[in-house]
């Protein structure tokens, strides 16, 4: 549903959530879909199966024109924030402001304006 609801408000196409990558093929589990389907933008979740969401986001830096990355998660602690600006991140989500602050940072996301949001004081920060 959520993928839905984000497709019409954007006006874009959003692809199916990709499957977590086999143990061993962490890399190439994440890079193959991403550079056949060359996506804009990847949501991913800080903690997921088989690798985090770090892992990935820093497995699409070696490709050709990677996406921009949103995480969106229940993480809300500053050291999680700061591990998703060291893997290039240009957003943060919590879950618990999911329907109303993952919208804007997708839009942000894609006009390359980051968006981050501050877990304690539940404002942006630079």
């Amino acid at each position: 549903m959520l993928r839905s609801v984000i497709g019409l408000l954007l006006g874009c196409a959003v692809l199916q959530p990709a499957r977590a990558p086999k143990p061993g093929v962490k890399t190439a589990g994440v890079k193959i879909p991403i550079e056949r389907l060359k996506p804009d933008l990847a949501v991913f979740d800080v903690s997921m199966p088989a690798m985090s969401g770090f892992e990935a986001a820093a497995a699409l830096a070696g490709i050709d024109r990677p996406p921009r990355v949103v995480f969106l998660t229940v993480h809300e602690d500053q050291e999680f924030v700061d591990a998703a600006r060291r893997v290039g991140a240009a957003g943060y989500v919590l879950k618990r402001d999911m329907f109303s602050a993952l919208v804007p940072a997708v839009v942000d996301a894609l006009s390359a304006r980051p968006h981050f949001l501050n877990p304690e004081l539940g404002r942006p920060v630079s």
